[in-house]
């Protein structure tokens, strides 16, 4: 019997080696010249290998996959490699990538970084006709000229997935487009998965950062910060709405996000009426929204009273609420608004506090006490840092020992240091069996850090490690030599 057995892993590792012998390394530009040269080149498992440097001109704009399932890599430092795309009036516009023939997660682009004046739809990548690439540590920086997705539009059922991307200050003119969602990402009628990427300072008439229209949109652990809902266009500005996310006839599923100081300012509509918009999230005709472990500060909507300025918005719409912090939103009517009588917000063991239009009310009253609601100051380690961990005291930690619910997007990243060695931050302050048990579960089972730094640095050097067990151990119960205590 262990001899066949042996003869079928035998048999199974030749298969494997005789498979990955074949992919092969395609280099740009010292095998082909351009990145459709390469992937021209490639077949599927192969690899286009980019160099550092700046890819322009044909060759080097609407770089297509033709549905094989390769991954172009950017060498070095993920936007090394970058596509720089330029538009030459009265030529048609380009974009960097397209995917429209049906790729597959196989699909992979990793670690490119792309700008310049784009295509108007799927301005630097565009998804469509059912396309499902992955695309990773890439970097959108400054894409302009889009109506609709201004650094990536998904359409026609594509299911892509984007994580460790960086979205920075790309602009997507809604004016071409009035009746479309704009956003950085733009989702219609598909899906898209955004993991552990950050959105800071794009502007998009609807939806700054996101926006669906008849689509999904699934985000974890992602920061949206300093995003506007704004369009501006031959000198006028036109008022958008959702300076973060803008969902029409949706649903979306947001987990352990940052919202942060996202803007919707004042402007005008097509009819020359001055318009304000929300300014952290908009959620209209029949979309359903979750957000869970989530934190929005600072979201705004400039001084106006009009019927959307608030940080929520539904309008025919759900919106739940479970596990977040809102506090500190400077919205000029309520913070949760019902645009219409039939948006719904539903809300439970959430935390809104501090919020210039009011914390328990408009949509949100008579949700104060129940679900395990609360009001009370989210203790943030540094707001004029833009730390927005949480105080050890914080009310929004709900339970005590080694493994408490935090509500919110971070973690606990601040305390004043009572005890050295009370890792459990138990309330009495005793040292004992069971904070050695805490340093484990720490550093090798959760995973999870110390609800106290200082009080896990038991031997002084800054950080958390076996060391800390070790000393601890000691003290306790070998050389009972006391506790440092705290600096």
């Amino acid at each position: 019997m262990k001899g066949v057995l042996r003869t079928v892993v035998a048999v199974v590792c030749a298969c494997f080696f005789a498979l990955t012998s074949r992919s092969a390394t395609i280099h740009v530009p010292a095998d082909q010249p351009t990145i459709q040269a390469g992937i021209d080149a490639a077949v599927n498992g192969d690899t286009v290998l980019i160099a550092p440097g700046t890819y322009t001109g044909e060759g080097n704009w609407n770089i297509d996959y033709h549905g094989k399932g390769i991954v172009i890599y950017g060498e070095g430092t993920p936007g090394d490699a970058r596509v720089a795309i330029t538009y030459d009036y009265p030529a048609p516009r380009r974009r960097g990538f397209i995917f429209h023939s049906g790729e597959d997660s196989t699909a992979v682009l990793y670690g490119i970084m792309i700008s310049g004046e784009v295509a108007t739809v799927g301005g630097a990548i565009r998804c469509d006709s059912g396309s499902s690439p992955k695309i990773q540590e890439c970097l959108f920086i400054g894409n302009s000229g889009a109506g609709c997705g201004a650094a990536i539009g998904v359409f026609g059922g594509s299911e892509p997935r984007i994580a460790h991307c960086t979205f920075n200050e790309n602009l997507a003119r809604g004016y071409y487009y009035p009746t479309m969602m704009t956003g950085t990402v733009s989702c219609e009628n598909a899906s898209v998965t955004i993991e552990d990427c950050t959105f800071r300072a794009n502007w998009a008439r609807y939806g700054g950062a996101v926006a669906a229209s008849n689509g999904t949109v699934s985000a974890r652990r992602c920061r949206f910060e300093l995003n506007r809902a704004q369009e501006y266009y031959w000198g006028q500005q036109y008022g958008g709405d959702g300076g973060a996310i803008c969902l029409i006839n949706s649903q979306g599923e947001f987990d352990s996000c940052l919202f942060l100081n996202n803007i919707a300012p004042i402007g005008y509509d097509d009819m020359a009426n001055r318009m304000g918009g929300t300014g952290g999230v908009s959620a209209i005709r029949g979309s359903e929204c979750l957000f869970r472990s989530c934190t929005f500060v600072g979201n705004i909507t400039e001084s106006f009273t009009g019927p959307k300025a608030g940080a929520f918005y539904a309008d025919s719409s759900n919106v739940s609420l479970e596990k977040c912090i809102v506090a500190f939103n400077d919205s000029y009517s309520t913070t949760f608004i019902d645009g219409d009588g039939q948006g719904l917000f539903t809300i439970t063991n959430t935390d809104v506090f501090g919020n210039l239009g009011g914390d328990w009310a408009g949509a949100a009253s008579g949700q104060l006490g129940i679900r395990g609601n609360i009001s009370a100051d989210p203790l943030f380690c540094d707001t004029a840092t833009d730390n927005f961990d949480l105080h050890y005291e914080s009310p929004a930690i709900r339970g005590a020992g080694m493994s408490p619910i935090i509500w919110g997007a971070l973690t606990v990243g601040c305390c004043a240091c009572q005890k050295v060695g009370n890792v459990d931050c138990d309330p009495s302050n005793m040292v004992d069996i069971a904070d050695i048990t805490a340093l484990v579960d720490y550093l090798y089972m959760s995973l999870s850090s110390p609800c106290c730094d200082t009080q896990a640095d038991i031997d002084g050097v800054p950080g958390v490690d076996i060391s800390d067990v070790t000393t601890l151990v000691d003290n306790l119960y070998i050389s009972l030599t006391p506790i440092r205590l705290c600096q």
